[in-house]
């Protein structure tokens, strides 16, 4: 199915399709917005091993990593990741910093995989989005869409604090026990 005849009850849902690719990009945006916290970047993780064993396993070193630095400093914990697999074997995305400076992200990923990064404003996210999304590999035995092909490590949500600090009980009537009859 062309771009031109995807539209509402016929969308192909496919990862080439530049409609479906433009609306996967709305809802990928929609979600950052909604739970993740700026300032935004666009990332690029360059492979070692662009075949598909080396991406399985690049895809585990990354979430390692990134555990093991949130277990270290947690200011990480607020640090968000969403790449896609693109054809020339290297990550592309976005990164959500929260609350660190793009040095100190360059500082605990660069060792391990080249990388660059790239500031953008929220008003070109989905458009970023777009683009890492719009060069994803189609090469593979993946069937689907975007799932087998794609990295996201969200940021880590700490509990509210309405739920550490204890409540005061506002049922506050004493209720005195039965009295014994003999």
């Amino acid at each position: 199915m062309s771009p031109t005849q995807c539209r509402s009850a016929r969308r192909c849902n496919q990862i080439t399709c530049a409609t479906c690719c433009w609306r996967h990009a709305n809802h990928v945006t929609r979600r950052f917005l909604k739970d993740w916290s700026e300032p935004f970047c666009a990332i690029t993780l360059a492979l070692i091993d662009p075949s598909q064993e080396g991406y399985r396993r690049a895809r585990v070193e990354i979430r390692n990593r990134l555990d093991y630095l949130r277990r270290k400093s947690p200011v990480w914990r607020s640090f968000g990741l969403h790449l896609y697999l693109c054809a020339d074997g290297s990550f592309r995305g976005i990164a959500a910093l929260g609350g660190m400076g793009p040095q100190e992200v360059v500082g605990g990923l660069a060792r391990r995989w080249p990388m660059t990064l790239r500031p953008i404003s929220v008003s070109d996210l989905r458009v970023e989005i777009y683009r890492a999304a719009r060069v994803v590999s189609t090469v593979g035995p993946h069937q689907g869409r975007y799932w087998p092909r794609r990295l996201s490590i969200s940021p880590k949500r700490s509990l509210a604090r309405s739920r550490l600090v204890p409540q005061p009980n506002i049922n506050r009537h004493i209720h005195e026990p039965m009295p014994v009859v003999f």
